[in-house]
């Protein structure tokens, strides 16, 4: 649509406008978005976070195997994980032009 006159568009947006009118906005969001488990059997939580407020990296709260939260943990936007290893998340991510490149991250664990 984008190099469709004016009026075309203008009727478009009118139109989607009408569509979405009376849809209802959930009442409840999820508390997360995805779950994982490392090679330590550690659980990883990515948090959901409404898209307004997300910023660009996801924030994922990670637990010992008896489920005390250890901490928090930011990775890179766009990161697909494959797997979480000892010192290591292992992924890959996609550039503009649409090339998936595999990643590896170093990944420093404190307290033992």
């Amino acid at each position: 649509m984008a190099g469709s006159p004016e009026p075309e568009r203008a009727a478009r947006r009118r139109e989607e406008q009408d569509r979405y009118r009376d849809v209802r906005l959930p009442d409840t969001h999820p508390a997360f978005r995805r779950v994982r488990a490392d090679e330590l059997d550690h659980l990883w939580v990515q948090e959901y976070i409404l898209p307004e407020e997300a910023g660009p990296n996801p924030i994922w709260t990670v637990f010992d195997p008896e489920g005390h939260v250890l901490g928090f943990m930011e990775t890179p936007a766009g990161l697909r994980i494959f797997q979480i290893g000892a010192d290591y998340i292992l992924g890959y991510a996609t550039d503009e032009l649409g090339v998936e490149y595999v990643q590896v991250w170093s990944l420093s664990r404190s307290g033992g």
